[in-house]
């Protein structure tokens, strides 16, 4: 079972707060995020040692994203809706998919 409560994720792995992205998951399966361009809460459980996410909710928030924001919710999204494993290693945290992986902190 997955154990973890909330992450800041960056395709960087040194935290940028303006351009990251938050993950929240929950012992009762529930995973809830913001890209910056967007908040979403999913379901997500194990299958076959993969995490797998369903009945996604997303609001893109209003106005427009810029770039780099756009940069993060494309690559967040990606591995969330791609199935994904955690994996560990150097003291770091991160998620995996077939298509990326991202490096988690933890934050306060």
């Amino acid at each position: 079972s997955v154990k973890a409560d909330s992450y800041y994720a960056t395709s960087n792995p040194l935290p940028v707060i303006e351009h990251g992205a938050s993950l929240t998951f929950t012992k009762g399966g529930t995973l809830s995020g913001t890209t910056g361009c967007r908040r979403f809460t999913a379901h997500y459980a194990e299958n076959a040692g993969e995490i797998v996410v369903t009945k996604m909710i997303s609001n893109r928030k209003q106005g427009k994203c810029d770039s780099d924001e756009e940069a993060i919710d494309t690559y967040v999204m990606s591995v969330v809706n791609s199935g994904f494993t955690f994996i560990s290693g150097l003291g770091e945290l991160g998620l995996s998919s077939p298509r990326a992986e991202i490096t988690l902190a933890f934050v306060d």
